[in-house]
């Protein structure tokens, strides 16, 4: 049986996110851009660790791809689901293979009812090449 090449990237680490408008996801973007995988990739999944935050606090991971890095287009779903727990997750492999262009971001997504509230998180990502 062949095994998968994977390479693991950290995207952020015990970096505090904090939301400045109540019920509104806003989104800021983590690590560099990962440039020519996207064509090789069959799938991506996130690790990630919620080490404290505010009261509603949530979280996701989403990502966008580009051909230039000009003009950016939001994957076609978040790469994650949302989460609001503290301590490990893993998320669920995303496969959407159209959405792997030549150029790929990520972004966390936070969202809290009261303007102010944050959250640290760290995630890492894991590039999962076809075989």
């Amino acid at each position: 049986m062949a095994k998968d090449k994977v390479d693991i990237f950290v995207l952020c680490e015990r970096r505090l996110f904090i939301v400045n408008a109540a019920s509104t996801w806003q989104y800021t973007l983590i690590g560099k851009p990962f440039i020519d995988v996207g064509p090789r990739l069959d799938s991506v999944r996130i690790y990630g660790y919620g080490h404290d935050f505010g009261s509603a606090f949530q979280y996701k991971i989403t990502a966008e791809w580009s051909y230039d890095g000009t003009d950016w287009t939001v994957f076609s779903a978040d790469v994650t689901g949302t989460n609001s727990s503290v301590g490990n997750w893993i998320s669920a492999v995303y496969s959407t293979t159209s959405d792997f262009g030549p150029l790929i971001r990520f972004s966390v997504g936070s969202w809290a009812y009261n303007p102010g509230t944050g959250g640290t998180l760290s995630f890492s990502v894991a590039l999962i090449y076809k075989s």
